[in-house]
């Protein structure tokens, strides 16, 4: 690719005139232009849905975008009081004077008001405040039309959950589609001005590095190489990262102001001193640039049913249940599909009982979903009988994506994991299906987490073999008993049927927690003389033996 190129879009300043939401000069031919561009890129890129990540930005070519709409509580509210936008505005929680001040425009903030605030202060502070409310529906109705919007630039695009108004766009595959990228930035920033709002964009190789500069820069920034992406990164300031306050002025004390700088504090002890929020940041930090996942546009469909009189048997409730499903199922258009069936049922004693199923992929048979909420209801506790209840369809647009050219051939069957998983989430409940995950931890027992998870991640094989030594642990550690003077042959630490212990390795000592609790143990490593090979430790504060685990 080309040299960097770092263009600098017109964009909306804060304060500034807002552009009319009506159409404006010239709209016709850029929305012919991108919708054009959009049925391109879904007619190309179908075969190459699967494109290797790796190989793309081996060729100097950006994997992902990343669009942000900064303040989109605020942009709303100015869409809406368009009148208020040579004034000072801000978006209040709620519509009362002691409400909190969530977002502020560049005129009020150059008067001293900021977000956190009372909203009364702010009007001490400035008479002539304005302020609204934005509701979260409204929130989701703007990210809705601003992601539809983009799915005519790129085939797949990712909303980020928990912030409004941020997305990501793959563009591995589309080498060949895009001719100039300068130009495909000026269609994306474009289609969103002509909605009605600002937006910044940065183009580059991984998901951390995208986010953060979209939301630092103005405009639209373009990397031409992972090390640039690295370097420009690291060196962004760090008030502009979604940190609590109280970490950030931790940071700032410590000198900490830059991402490279936090980037580089160790992983180990970041949840305790500054929680959980500052340790995702930071472990998103390692992250690469993973394609963007298909955005579906959802949509709810939902029907109230009363009961001829209590009902606590399942297979009356399924009965019941499956003549709502048909219906709702029956009214979906064309190419639309079920995501989610949840339920509320209303007992009898006044109690409320929601549940909810999730296939394993969407789908529109009424069976599959029926078989799943049959499931669910076998192993519900009742403690009434179901007088009416409440069922919502989330439905989302069929995908049409390619799956495989010989699907006959392959091995494994993901689809049937899938489903297979799905029932085990309807029987079993939500969480009953999830996957360890390790993490930086102190003690062994915190380097691991239980984490849901919907499917099974490919498998990826190593063509040199590797060994493994696999410890299993315990979910807490189990006491044992000291040995006794009285025993003759050792130390029974696993029972009779193990015999006693043979040798031993260690020991291997861990200390710390000082700031919270403190922690010293001396593992060791024991060997039975049925050959079992347990992991022991002995607790020097508590003045205890503990099994930790065993290695197979």
């Amino acid at each position: 690719m080309a040299a960097p190129v770092q263009t600098s879009l017109p964009l909306l300043q804060e304060g500034g005139a807002r552009p009319a939401p009506h159409r404006p000069r010239f709209a016709g031919n850029h929305e012919k232009r991108v919708a054009g561009l959009g049925r391109a890129l879904r007619e190309a890129m179908a075969p190459v849905a699967g494109a290797d990540v790796a190989g793309a930005a081996a060729e100097g070519w950006p994997v992902l975008a990343c669009v942000t709409v900064p303040s989109l509580a605020l942009q709303r509210l100015l869409l809406r009081e368009p009148s208020w936008a040579a004034g000072p505005v801000a978006v209040v929680e709620a519509d009362r004077p002691s409400a909190r001040l969530l977002e502020v425009n560049g005129v009020a903030w150059r008067q001293r008001v900021r977000p956190g605030m009372r909203y009364a202060a702010g009007l001490s502070l400035l008479g002539s405040l304005q302020a609204g409310t934005v509701e979260p529906s409204e929130l989701r109705e703007a990210a809705q039309l601003l992601a539809a919007r983009l799915a005519l630039l790129s085939p797949r695009v990712e909303p980020k959950a928990g912030e409004p108004g941020v997305f990501w766009l793959d563009l591995t595959g589309m080498q060949r589609l895009i001719p100039s990228l300068e130009g495909w930035c000026e269609s994306v920033v474009g289609a969103l001005k002509e909605a009605g709002y600002r937006s910044t964009l940065a183009v580059g190789f991984s998901r951390f590095g995208t986010y953060a500069t979209a939301r630092t820069v103005r405009g639209v920034r373009l990397y031409g190489s992972v090390a640039e992406e690295h370097r420009v990164v690291s060196g962004l300031a760090l008030e502009r990262l979604p940190l609590e306050p109280a970490v950030r002025e931790t940071m700032e004390r410590l000198g900490v102001v830059t991402v490279g700088q936090f980037a580089a504090l160790p992983a180990a002890g970041l949840r305790q001193r500054l929680g959980e929020g500052a340790e995702a940041l930071h472990r998103w930090m390692q992250e690469g640039g993973n394609p963007a996942e298909a955005w579906q546009e959802a949509r709810s469909w939902e029907a109230e049913e009363e009961l001829e009189g209590p009902e606590s048997r399942s297979e009356a409730l399924v009965f019941w249940m499956k003549r709502t499903l048909e219906g709702l199922v029956g009214g979906l258009r064309t190419g639309e599909v079920v995501s989610q069936v949840s339920v509320e049922l209303r007992l009898d004693d006044g109690l409320r009982c929601p549940l909810a199923v999730r296939p394993a992929e969407p789908t529109a048979e009424c069976g599959l979903l029926l078989d799943l909420l049959r499931l669910r209801l076998e192993g519900y506790p009742l403690t009434a009988g179901v007088v009416r209840y409440r069922m919502v369809l989330q439905v989302v647009r069929s995908g049409s994506e390619q799956r495989t050219l010989w699907s006959a051939s392959a091995r494994r069957d993901p689809a049937a994991a899938a489903r297979a998983l799905a029932r085990l989430r309807a029987d079993l409940g939500e969480g009953a299906v999830g996957r360890l995950e390790q993490r930086p931890g102190h003690l062994p027992e915190a380097q691991s987490l239980f984490v849901p998870c919907s499917g099974f991640r490919a498998a990826q094989p190593c063509r040199k073999p590797v060994r493994v030594l696999v410890r299993h642990l315990q979910e807490r550690a189990i006491p044992l008993e000291s040995r006794q003077r009285s025993e003759p042959d050792g130390w029974l630490v696993a029972g009779l049927a193990a015999g006693p212990v043979d040798e031993r390795s260690g020991p291997f000592v861990i200390s710390g927690g000082w700031w919270a609790r403190e922690v010293r143990r001396d593992y060791y490593f024991v060997k039975t003389r049925r050959g079992d090979l347990l992991w022991i430790y002995h607790d020097r504060v508590r003045r205890k033996w503990f099994l930790q685990g065993g290695v197979a």
